[in-house]
This record gives structure tokens, C-alpha cells and sequence, in this order.
């Protein structure tokens, strides 16, 4: 009889949890991998599980392989990332954000600048061409867009840099600082060691 109750118990429990399953959205599993990373020890393979639970429901969600393209980056699991990350391009071939991080995978593995300048140059045009919804879309496409044009080495770099600042001066009113740690002494083997290089 209690094995009865058990079984019984376990099936309610597989119900419900595929219930919970097909009502959780894209939002839910950015939500949950989001507080993971608020806490004092981060767990990166359960970030990469929920994110790969996610994808299985949605496949082609590029904020889900964004999320997790990112994370194995950040842990020099580059191959997942360039996976992930070619994939978002199948999907949307001009993501500048996908197109960059191709560059930048290139280039930490071996390329020579002048044989991804125009890839940089691309996802610059892309960050530059992009409608903004809001000044604060607009910053974050103008930065990535000097990002860009700093990691092709372009003359324009330092100009585009100072209308950055100006922008952030002027319409968000706090200090410059963040920007300035990443562009001032740029130092591009940094950039790329921080970007994927697992401490």
C-alpha cells in the first residue's frame, strides 16, 4: 500500500513539474541565471543548465544563446561559444554583437589583426546603423560601436571615444569613469584575456 502512495506521490510531483515545465518562458531562465550571478559564489555549469534547458524548449532564442555563449566565453569554453555564437548568426546574419565575438574569438586564438580588421569594421557599421528605443540602448550601441573601432585599431577610435563620454555627461549625468577604465590605456590583450580566459 505505501509503495502505492509513492508511486502515486512521484507521478502527481512529474505532472506538476512538467506543468510548471511548459509555462516557464525565455524571461523565467534569463531571470533565474541572472540571480545566480548575484550571488557570492557563482555557479557556472548551473547557469549553463538552465540556459541548455532553455534552448531545448527554444532553440532558436538568441537571448538564450547569447546568455550562454557569453558564460562559456567567460570560462575559455570556446568552442561551446563559438558554437553558440554561429548558430545566433544562422538565425540573424548581421547580430553585431555574434559578429564581434567571432572577431574576438579569432583574434584570442591566433588571427592577426589585419586579417580581422574588417570584421571589426563590420560590427562597428552594424552597432553604428542600429535604432535605439530608449538613451540607454543608445549609449550601450555607441560604446560597443568604439569598442569596435578600438579593437580595429581605426583612426576615428579616439574621436568616437570623446563623443561617448560627452553623450554619457550630458544625458545620463553621472561620471564617466566605467568608460574610461575600458578606453583609456586600451590594452587589447587585456580585453581579450578578460573576455575569455577562466580565472
Amino acid at each position: 500500500m505505501m509503495r502505492n502512495y509513492f508511486i502515486l506521490y512521484i507521478i502527481v510531483v512529474s505532472l506538476l513539474t512538467a506543468c510548471e515545465s511548459q509555462t516557464k518562458d525565455v524571461q523565467s531562465y534569463l531571470e533565474e541565471v541572472n540571480l545566480l550571478s548575484q550571488k557570492d559564489t557563482y555557479d557556472k555549469d548551473k547557469a549553463i543548465k538552465i540556459l541548455s534547458e532553455g534552448l531545448i524548449k527554444y532553440p532558436n532564442d538568441t537571448k538564450l544563446l547569447e546568455t550562454r555563449a557569453t558564460i562559456y566565453c567567460q570560462h575559455g569554453l570556446i568552442k561551446d561559444c563559438r558554437a553558440d555564437t554561429l548558430h545566433i548568426l544562422e538565425l540573424d546574419q548581421n547580430r553585431a554583437e555574434a559578429i564581434m565575438g567571432l572577431c574576438m574569438m579569432d583574434e584570442f586564438e591566433g588571427a592577426v589583426l589585419s586579417s580581422i580588421k574588417n570584421c571589426y569594421m563590420n560590427a562597428a557599421k552594424l552597432f553604428a546603423d542600429r535604432k535605439s528605443t530608449s538613451i540607454e540602448h543608445e549609449i550601450a550601441n555607441k560604446y560597443n560601436y568604439v569598442f569596435a573601432l578600438f579593437m580595429a585599431e581605426h583612426p576615428d577610435a579616439q574621436i568616437e571615444k570623446a563623443n561617448l563620454f560627452k553623450m554619457v555627461e550630458s544625458t545620463l549625468g553621472f561620471d564617466v569613469w566605467v568608460y574610461e577604465m575600458t578606453f583609456n590605456n586600451f590594452d587589447r590583450n587585456k580585453m581579450l584575456n578578460g573576455m575569455f580566459k577562466d580565472d
